[in-house]
């Protein structure tokens, strides 16, 4: 009776190992909840129905498949590519379960019987390792599409499942256990697995969703200040072309009186007031780049800082602002941050970016102390304002990579050289 509670709560388990591989394969589905739980719950009463009442291995494999490929369903794929991954899933599950009974050496099998495996503590390292195997396989497709798994992340994967086999074991070699405390106990690891595993991805997702949150916010600051530069120049070059003829006429009767000091000082007034200092140090077309450069530079110029800027993008990127935004934006935050640190005449900031066939290049130079902060032999930054400056370093890589890119670092006692490249198209206009 025991083994046959532990059997079927184990196969009730598996919904959860076998979402993760679909998911994995297939991607999310967009099908409702209620369909979406009634396939995945066939799986276990399909199985455990015929396990149970027939318990032949054909009749087992063929109900196995049979679930699996109604669960496939559910995702949006060929016919092939269904039948292809819901075989490989049920081999990869009989080479576990072969696997772990082995270990244990508790088979008998024959044609006549139908096949007996009558070890609970089997079964339950088995659901685990599946679990397991199918939180990798998750996270490993996660990085192919270039979203970063942390090491805190691997860190639970195996130690929650290596942790549960191991009270599992030792729940088994407990002398004088009571039948129904051992079901209940092993109820309560599955339980423990699905809750910190459903816990941790919703405070990972909502920590994602803060993130981009506050990226969008971020990207909105810069679009306004990119839209106010650009309205405070216009405004100044239609005064400047309101009073240029005053201007001229003034200058003119100053050096036809004979005063060409006077004139000078009336040019210099003109220049130190007007048009003439009112720039912008990115005028691409491109919104993302212009905005976050035009930002972060005038930004710098405002804290003494001398500023050389030569940009030469192609107006139609085919990047994601929000990754110019990550990128660009947390380079240059880290040069200001250091350049504060000094004196403002040894302020100095060079920002050259431009693009050559298929790559986009970052190269940001600043003045600095000297001080290099390392972990590891990690470059870490040196903001202390991580509500702001909370993205940091790691994040731009993880930018990077979805554009195969690299960052790389140069410095000596007073110049630090941040460079990124990229591979990134262009639309031909």
């Amino acid at each position: 009776m025991m083994y046959t509670v532990i059997y079927v709560t184990t196969y009730i388990f598996s919904i959860f190992f076998i979402k993760n591989f679909m998911v994995g394969f297939f991607g999310t589905s967009d099908k409702s909840m209620p369909v979406k739980v009634c396939a995945y719950l066939s799986y276990p009463v399909i199985v455990c129905t015929l396990y149970l009442r027939v318990n032949l291995p054909i009749v087992n494999l063929i109900g196995n498949l049979a679930a699996l490929f109604i669960i496939s369903l559910l995702y949006k794929a060929s016919m092939k590519r269904r039948i292809t991954f819901c075989v490989f899933l049920y081999a990869f599950m009989i080479v576990v379960e072969s696997a772990v009974v082995l270990l244990s050496d508790q088979i008998s099998h024959s044609p006549q019987s139908g096949y007996d495996y009558s070890d609970p503590t089997g079964l339950i390292v088995m659901a685990l390792v599946w679990y397991f195997i199918s939180l990798v396989f998750r996270k490993l497709n996660k990085r192919q599409e270039h979203d970063i798994v942390s090491r805190e992340e691997w860190l639970v994967i195996f130690f929650i499942p290596a942790a549960s086999v191991y009270i599992v074991i030792v729940i088994a070699i407990t002398q004088n256990l009571h039948a129904l405390q051992g079901v209940v106990s092993v109820m309560i690891i599955f339980v423990i697995n699905i809750v910190v595993f459903y816990i941790y991805e919703k405070l990972m997702s909502a920590y994602n969703i803060e993130m981009s949150r506050a990226l969008v916010e971020r990207e909105k600051r810069y679009y306004y200040e990119q839209c106010s530069y650009m309205e405070k120049s216009a405004d100044e070059l239609r005064s400047f072309r309101h009073d240029i003829s005053n201007h001229l006429i003034s200058i003119h009767e100053l050096i036809k009186n004979g005063s060409p000091e006077a004139a000078e000082r009336y040019i210099m007034n003109i220049y130190d007031s007007g048009i003439a200092t009112s720039m912008l140090f990115s005028e691409t077309g491109n919104i993302a780049i212009d905005s976050v450069l035009n930002y972060k530079l005038t930004q710098a110029e405002s804290l003494g800082v001398r500023v050389r800027a030569d940009i030469s993008v192609p107006e139609g990127l085919l990047m994601d602002p929000t990754d110019i935004t990550v990128i660009t934006g947390n380079m240059l935050d880290n040069a200001i941050n250091a350049l504060k640190k000094l004196d403002e005449q040894q302020r100095e900031l060079m920002v050259h970016i431009y693009y050559d066939r298929g790559r986009l290049f970052i190269i940001i130079k600043n003045s600095y102390d000297g001080v290099i902060k390392k972990d590891k032999g990690e470059l870490k930054t040196t903001n202390t304002d991580r509500e702001n400056h909370g993205i940091g370093l790691v994040n731009v890589k993880n930018s990077l990579m979805k554009y195969d890119g690299i960052i790389d670092f140069d410095y000596d006692e007073r110049v630090f050289s941040a460079a990124a490249m990229m591979y990134v198209e262009a639309v031909k206009k």
